[in-house]
């Protein structure tokens, strides 16, 4: 399908900078709710939050854009 928008999805960066409790927000298509789901899932570890030397559990939203 030529489906162009944004997926919005939020989720939990964890202390090992795994993302988790990831949902979709603001769908855009089935299909693309899941590829951003799958991209966020599989993609590099992101960096975790710390305060004075430890890690946290920190929210993020995130955008994923579809087409040109």
């Amino acid at each position: 399908a030529n489906v162009k928008g944004v997926v919005v999805a939020e989720g939990t960066i964890g202390g090992d900078g795994r993302l988790g409790n990831l949902r979709i927000i603001k769908s855009l298509h089935p299909s693309c709710d899941q590829e951003a789901l799958r991209l966020l899932r599989e993609g590099p570890r992101w960096q975790p939050a710390k305060r004075d030397g430890r890690t946290l559990d920190e929210p993020v939203r995130v955008r994923i854009r579809f087409g040109k």
